[in-house]
C-alpha cells in the first residue's frame, strides 16, 4: 500500500515536471530540472557533437574562414586552443597556472605583444575568445563551439559564450533551461528564457 501510494506521487511529480519543461520552465525549480535530466540520462555539462581531442569543431572553423579570419591570428589560435585550452576550457599553462597576462601568451606564441594584441582583437571580434573577470582575477576563455576537444561546461563559460552555444546548437534546449536556472539562482544573471518547441 505504502509503495503504491509512493509510486503514484513519483509518477505526479514526473508527469507535472514533464509538463512544464515542454511548456513553461519557469514554473520549476533547478532540483527538478535537475531530476529531469537525470531520468532522461542528459549530462548537463556535456557539450554535442564534440568528440575528437586535439581537433577544432570543423563546421565552425569552415564559417570562421568565410569572416575572412587571417591566416596568422588563424594559425596562432589554432595554436592556443590545441596547446593551452583546458577542460574547462581556459588557457592555462601546463602546470595549470593561470595564463591570464598578454606578455605571458606573446612569450609562449614566441612573438611581440604588439604583434599578440593585434591577434587578439581579431580573435575577440570573432567570439573565439573572452576575456573575464572573476574573484579578482582575470581569465581568457575560448569559445567552446570552435573547440574540439570533450570538456566540462563551467557556469562561467556558459555565460561568455550564451549566445554562441545557442546560435550553434551545441547544448540540448534541456541543458539551457537548467543552465539559465543555476546562473540566475547562483549568479542572479537573468537571461531571456527559451521554452522548448513542441
Amino acid at each position: 500500500m505504502i509503495e503504491s501510494i509512493q509510486k503514484e506521487e513519483y509518477l505526479k511529480k514526473l508527469r507535472r515536471i514533464e509538463y512544464f519543461m515542454q511548456n513553461d520552465p519557469s514554473k520549476l525549480t533547478l532540483d527538478e530540472v535537475e531530476f529531469y535530466l537525470n531520468k532522461h540520462k542528459i549530462n548537463k555539462s556535456k557539450i554535442n557533437k564534440f568528440t575528437s581531442y586535439h581537433q577544432t569543431n570543423e563546421d565552425y572553423e569552415k564559417r570562421l574562414f568565410k569572416t575572412g579570419i587571417s591566416m596568422k591570428s588563424y594559425y596562432y589560435f589554432k595554436y592556443l586552443v590545441t596547446n593551452y585550452c583546458t577542460s574547462r576550457y581556459t588557457l592555462k599553462f601546463k602546470n595549470n597556472k593561470n595564463m591570464n597576462k598578454d606578455y605571458q601568451i606573446a612569450e609562449k606564441l614566441e612573438i611581440s605583444e604588439r604583434h599578440w594584441s593585434n591577434i587578439k582583437s581579431e580573435i575577440m571580434e570573432l567570439n573565439l575568445l573572452r576575456v573575464i573577470n572573476f574573484e579578482k582575477e582575470k581569465y581568457y576563455k575560448v569559445n567552446p563551439c570552435y573547440v574540439g576537444k570533450e570538456k566540462k561546461l563551467t557556469p562561467h563559460t556558459y555565460d561568455a559564450f550564451r549566445d554562441e552555444l545557442i546560435k550553434n546548437k551545441a547544448l540540448d534546449i534541456c541543458q539551457i533551461i537548467y543552465w539559465d536556472k543555476f546562473m540566475k539562482e547562483e549568479y542572479l544573471k537573468d537571461y531571456e528564457q527559451i521554452v522548448p518547441k513542441n
